[in-house]
């Protein structure tokens, strides 16, 4: 590893340096973007119109008045710079884009663990990123190996609260981290949609928030709580799915798990819908992935409040939100200072640590 130098650049100037550096990753032939997402579409590791979706959010949420307004409200303090290891998770594409920016705009040095589910993409704009920034500032690999003796002052995890403590045990076994290295976990995996209002239902909105990235998102809508029932809600649902599958094609067949639960559901008489690989339901025997449970409740209000209790739910939305939740439309969209698992990136990297 590369001897740490400090960054003379105060946050207001990395930020501006940031917004180009992204600016000419989407435009430039050069960045190698483009070969990334055809490497990442010909794998199998993504679909190419999932993508293009993440890669223009980017491009609309991630500018230099948007990094600005980030370090004005969360930059706590100038930092001497320190190693920070981020483990990237590999379920959607460019999944870790904020902690990248996170890290360099709070000018310490980021050390990214990529994912082998999504190795090309934001390779390409590190790669990208080195020519605004030193050397030292940014190094990544997709082989945990490759950080073995790092000695991370800070390490930054997306995933499952599962196997946290045996990465843990093995960063710590093969000297990744220091002893008293300060730790931000991640480990939200769902989001619900609240409506108690049946006319104001996005019904375009909740399609996209459900069927984004075939629902693997912490931010996408695996649970619905509405005065209306789903029996009710199947014909506005299935017109805009249809719609929605028309132009975002499913990656797969349906799953072989959801076929059986769908011929319960069929002899039985529970109401339920196909949505491309997920399947929506007002009843289930078993939680499963893509699933996606209807609930007709009196107070859909207070039950998405008591939802917020529990442990893995990320978001709370709502097509009329009230101070406590977010709104429906940016589910998938979210700004570019938005709080992971309630915490502030920027914040947390430029906050006292443990030390």
């Amino acid at each position: 590893m590369s001897e740490i130098t400090k960054t003379y650049q105060n946050p207001r100037e990395r930020a501006a340096l940031l917004a180009e550096a992204v600016q000419e990753w989407l435009d430039g032939s050069e960045s190698g973007l483009n070969r990334a997402i055809q490497k990442t579409a010909d794998e199998g590791l993504f679909p190419e119109h999932d993508i293009r979706f993440a890669l223009d959010h980017i491009r609309r949420s991630v500018t230099p008045e948007s990094l600005t307004g980030w370090v004005n409200e969360s930059f706590k303090k100038p930092v001497e710079p320190e190693l920070v290891l981020v483990l990237h998770a590999g379920n959607l594409p460019l999944v870790g884009f904020q902690d990248i920016l996170g890290v360099l705009l709070s000018g310490h040095y980021y050390r990214g663990k990529l994912s082998r589910k999504d190795p090309y993409l934001a390779a390409s704009f590190l790669k990208t990123a080195g020519k605004f920034f030193p050397n030292e500032m940014i190094q990544y690999s997709t082989s945990l190996d490759f950080f073995n003796g790092l000695k991370a002052h800070k390490v930054m995890f997306t995933g499952s609260e599962k196997t946290y403590p045996v990465v843990r045990e093995r960063l710590a076994g093969a000297g990744m981290m220091t002893e008293g290295a300060d730790l931000l976990i991640r480990t939200a995996h769902k989001s619900v949609a609240v409506f108690e209002n049946p006319e104001t239902i996005d019904w375009q909105c909740l399609t996209e928030a459900i069927l984004r990235y075939e629902g693997r998102g912490c931010r996408s809508v695996i649970e619905v709580f509405s005065t209306i029932s789903l029996e009710e809600a199947i014909p506005d649902l299935e017109f805009h799915i249809n719609n929605f599958l028309e132009s975002n094609p499913a990656s797969t067949g349906f799953p072989a798990a959801l076929k059986f639960e769908m011929a319960y559901f069929s002899a039985v008489g529970i109401s339920h819908l196909s949505a491309g690989r997920q399947l929506i339901t007002s009843k289930v025997r078993q939680n499963q992935d893509g699933l996606i449970i209807w609930n007709r409740v009196d107070n859909p209000r207070v039950s998405a409040l008591h939802q917020k209790g529990i442990h893995g739910l990320q978001s709370v939305y709502s097509t009329n939100p009230a101070d406590e939740f977010e709104s429906l439309s940016e589910a998938q969209t979210p700004p570019v200072n938005w709080k992971p698992d309630g915490a502030d990136t920027l914040s947390w990297l430029t906050s006292p640590g443990t030390k």
